[in-house]
């Protein structure tokens, strides 16, 4: 398996994509892996999501798999005579990018974002416990800790308040990488902006797992009836767990399981937007104000890569960012996740994928 991913990645390399698909289909005779032309259960809903765009716009796709190996693969996508492979999302091959090498390291692209005036949170990058006391001294409470690449929330504290709580976040974070970001906690919803092409592609808000008060009902019972929601069928939205962080949630409100919240009272049950914790998103795309549509534009201008997903924290997203205090961009992802799009949990789904696709394969050369 091992040898087969390096003879694709040096072929991806070389830009040969034309060759890969050989490749899969010797590997395939040799026992060595599977290809699929469909979607799958067990395959991640950002990949259903591509399957439908491809679908929608004449693209053959299929999904190479190496051997008992839930991860590694990559996909093989032909169109009017032109091939593309790709391992998570299609780009357009030799396309230009200003920023794709350090996109996703979150203290190169705040370096990047002060440099440039673009609003971020306040903060820099820790190697030891005493560089990020320091920075928590300066910055003060509350902040956010988290290793500098991405890891979907994992390895991630916010709320930090003090110096003991900071020095176990770091240890946290350092488990994951080297590099440690600290930095001042925004206030506000986080928005997931996907940028394409320049332009704002969709956005969408995740919220944190919470449930609504109704002025009768304990906590307790307001979480039982949430989870009875069909929508979290534990694929694209998960149900709501009673757990540690949801009592540390409770406590911090002032509020017990048995606790009956006023009516439209909000009562927050993890400190994680992870779908995996019971997040939910919802569609913001037609609410974006004109004034925010220009600052993400300008951030994709700058950036100069033609799909960025961009999380960036503010109070309401109609309103104008500069208006607003302790809002701004949190990090960018290069491999954003479009699937948020496609499957709101309310609001309007975005076909993004097959926006992507049509402009992969417009600008493929």
């Amino acid at each position: 398996m091992a040898l087969g991913q390096r003879a694709v990645d040096l072929a991806l390399l070389l830009h040969l994509d034309a060759i890969v698909p050989y490749l899969a289909d010797a590997m395939v005779r040799l026992g060595l892996g599977t290809v699929r032309d469909t979607w799958i259960e067990h395959d991640s809903i950002r990949t259903k999501a591509l399957f439908e765009g491809a679908s929608a716009t004449g693209v053959f796709l299929r999904h190479f798999r190496f051997f008992k190996s839930a991860r590694d693969g990559f996909f093989i996508a032909v169109k009017d005579g032109k091939t593309l492979v790709f391992s998570t999302l299609p780009r357009p091959r030799r396309s230009s990018s200003r920023s794709l090498e350090w996109m996703d390291d979150k203290g190169a692209l705040k370096e990047f974002l002060v440099r440039h005036q673009i609003p971020t949170a306040d903060g820099g990058v820790a190697t030891t416990r005493g560089e990020a006391l320091a920075l928590y001294r300066r910055i003060g409470s509350p902040v956010v800790v988290k290793p500098h690449r991405g890891t979907r929330g994992r390895h991630t504290t916010i709320g930090v308040r003090s110096e003991r709580e900071l020095e176990r976040a770091f240890d946290i974070a350092l488990e994951l990488s080297p590099k440690v970001v600290v930095e001042k906690e925004l206030s506000g919803m986080l928005y997931r902006i996907t940028l394409l092409g320049g332009d704002v592609a969709a956005a969408a808000t995740r919220d944190f797992p919470h449930v609504v008060g109704d002025g009768v009902s304990s906590v307790s019972a307001l979480l039982d009836e949430e989870n009875t929601d069909p929508r979290r069928d534990n694929f694209a939205f998960f149900k709501i767990e009673r757990t540690e962080r949801a009592d540390a949630q409770l406590l911090a409100q002032g509020l017990s399981w048995d606790s009956v919240p006023q009516k439209g009272q909000r009562v927050i049950l993890n400190d994680k937007v992870s779908r995996l914790h019971g997040t939910v998103t919802v569609d913001a795309t037609d609410a974006v104000h004109a004034d925010n549509l220009a600052l993400f534009r300008r951030i994709a201008d700058l950036l100069g890569d033609p799909l960025i997903g961009v999380d960036f924290i503010m109070q309401d997203i109609a309103r104008p960012w500069s208006e607003q205090q302790g809002c701004g961009l949190v990090e960018c992802n290069a491999m954003p996740y479009i699937d948020l799009h496609h499957y709101p949990y309310e609001g309007k789904p975005r076909a993004i994928a097959t926006r992507l696709w049509e402009y992969v394969f417009e600008n493929h050369r």
